[in-house]
């Protein structure tokens, strides 16, 4: 292993200490670190590809535990997503969509989470603005990533209980 190969294998790991990464942000990560040195392409390729196997071998980098860590700190909390924008989140990650789609599978939380919101939006637009206040939770749900059904039906039962 060179100084190189063993510099940037030290700097993934500090990076790993932030939090979990997946394989993308890795290998982005240290497309970022070699753009001031000069490679060919190849050898960027076998540096990039090196690196990643030693932090596979290691358990350092998996993407099925990624992919469920995201799901659970996305759907939990006070302000949760919906199923598209952690669809959305994994995928700019970097995640395969066959993986997401299983991940996704796991996912029980969402229509309580859209009713748990629209509780909440509801109650602060009907102090504000009555007339509009299913309209704007409404908006506000589907800008969480909520699918449009899920969040009429949210709205819906909270509307209905009160």
């Amino acid at each position: 292993m060179s100084s190189t190969e063993s510099w940037i294998f030290d700097r993934c790991l500090g990076y790993l200490g932030i939090r979990q990464r997946s394989k993308k942000e890795i290998s982005d990560y240290i497309k970022k670190l070699l753009r001031k040195k000069t490679y060919s392409k190849e050898e960027e390729q076998n540096i990039i590809n090196g690196t990643i196997d030693k932090l596979i071998k290691l358990e350092l980098i998996n993407d099925e535990e990624f992919a469920r860590l995201v799901l659970a700190s996305k759907t939990r909390g006070k302000h949760p997503k919906g199923v598209n924008a952690i669809k959305a989140d994994l995928y700019k990650k970097g995640i395969d969509r066959e993986l997401i789609k299983s991940t996704l599978a796991e996912n029980t939380c969402d229509a309580d989470n859209a009713k748990m919101l629209a509780q909440e939006k509801l109650a602060y637009y009907q102090q504000k603005n009555p007339q509009d206040a299913k309209q704007k939770t409404l908006r506000y749900l589907v800008s969480r990533g909520f699918s449009f059904d899920t969040a009429i039906s949210a709205i819906d039962s909270v509307a209905l209980a009160e």
